[in-house]
């Protein structure tokens, strides 16, 4: 799963910065120039965005998003996940390591035994 995220951002920022223009052209997305588009104002003196504003704008948001989202699953794991291990998992730690404890014990006391035999 991870690696799948990893690959669609890859593919998201590919698109959005125009790195790879035969995969934006065979994903049959708009192609931004870099020109700058000189339009005469729109109403109320607000200016179209040209496309290298939207290019900048576009990567600029993303990256706001992933890194805030990474933010925030950290903030969250630190707030609320339970990382120590359940008691099914606990339980039987002692039993094993007292197990094996008597299991070289028992080993040790018989090379022991053998040596003096």
């Amino acid at each position: 799963m991870f690696w799948g995220l990893v690959g669609a951002s890859t593919v998201a920022f590919s698109g959005s910065t125009d790195f790879i223009p035969e995969l934006n052209r065979w994903l049959q997305i708009v192609e931004m120039d870099d020109m700058v588009c000189l339009d005469a104002p729109l109403a109320h003196h607000h200016y179209r965005l040209t496309p290298p504003q939207f290019k900048f704008k576009l990567t600029s948001v993303m990256i706001v998003d992933f890194v805030g989202c990474w933010v925030i699953e950290k903030l969250c794991k630190y707030l609320f996940a339970d990382l120590e291990p359940k008691a099914l998992i606990t339980r039987g730690r002692e039993r094993r390591e007292a197990r094996r404890a008597e299991e070289n014990r028992l080993a040790a006391d018989a090379a022991v035994e053998k040596k003096t035999q």
